[in-house]
């Protein structure tokens, strides 16, 4: 995961994301990028449980998928064991869901 956040496109994509949930022909267009780099951060940024996807219907029956971000915060620790790596999630009930995610 460590990896994904130095990326500055994935970066620039979990910037505009945390303004609005977007689809990624918006996430194109907003940042200037070519829609194989916002696709691939997309997916990357999903596998690692930092984005969500939903299918978005609209009036005309179109439908699209539209991404948001998944996660509150992620704190990164450091102490004898190495590095850790926690995900602060907003759980369906409102409260936080906090996992580890590497150690």
């Amino acid at each position: 995961m460590l990896e994904l956040l130095s990326d500055d496109h994935a970066r620039c994509v979990l910037d505009e994301l945390g303004e609005a949930p977007r689809s990624a022909s918006e996430l194109v267009e907003r940042l200037d990028s070519s829609r194989a780099t916002v696709y691939r951060r997309l997916d990357s940024l999903e596998s690692a449980g930092l984005v969500r996807s939903s299918i978005s219907v609209q009036a005309n029956g179109h439908h699209r998928q539209r991404y948001r971000i998944a996660v509150d915060r992620v704190r990164l620790g450091f102490d004898s064991d190495g590095i850790t790596l926690e995900e602060s999630a907003r759980g369906d009930r409102g409260c936080d869901v906090v996992s580890p995610v590497h150690r």
